[in-house]
């Protein structure tokens, strides 16, 4: 389902899914396929197969998280400022949670959010460069909200196991 946005950037178009395998995959095949407004957002209720850091996957519980991948075209970064996509995208998600949690919110750079000591966000940016620029950006954020279990290996939260309450996924970060 496409829909369209009163957005600048970020958001002017929404790919919403009910399931994906991975979102950061569907923006990558979209880029390799078609000419993609930039600040398209790529969400799934259900991303099945969520990619993190060097091969490490990311678990999400249907209906229950935030995952979405932005397409976006910073040409004006070089490729070796590639750092201060990675600086703006997590402080502005650390932006958003502070919110809920304060100064418990902590950054473990550089694509990880932790609250009380477990991972509550994954940040997973994938740059294509041409030359020495960056030509896009595929920017996934995976981000724990009603969650409640993971496998014991796993120290992750989420808001709702931090507040001891539900919340609604379309109101984060409003």
């Amino acid at each position: 389902m496409s829909k369209d946005h009163n957005s600048l950037i970020v958001g002017k178009v929404l790919l919403e899914f009910e399931k994906l395998d991975s979102t950061n995959e569907y923006a990558l095949q979209l880029l390799g396929n078609n000419d993609v407004v930039e600040g398209t957002v790529i969400y799934t209720h259900h991303q099945q197969k969520g990619r993190g850091q060097m091969g490490t996957t990311w678990l999400s519980d249907a209906h229950a998280n935030l995952t979405f991948s932005v397409i976006l075209y910073p040409t004006f970064l070089s490729s070796n400022q590639q750092f201060y996509l990675n600086k703006a995208v997590t402080l502005a998600c650390i932006q958003s949670l502070t919110g809920y949690f304060g100064e418990d919110v902590k950054i473990k750079w550089p694509n990880d959010i932790f609250v009380n000591a477990r991972k509550i966000a994954g940040i997973l940016i994938q740059n294509i460069i041409q030359g020495d620029h960056i030509k896009a950006s595929i920017i996934g954020i995976g981000l724990n909200v009603n969650q409640t279990s993971w496998p014991e290996d796993i120290q992750a939260t989420s808001i709702q196991k931090q507040t001891n309450e539900e919340h609604a996924i379309n109101e984060i970060g409003d």
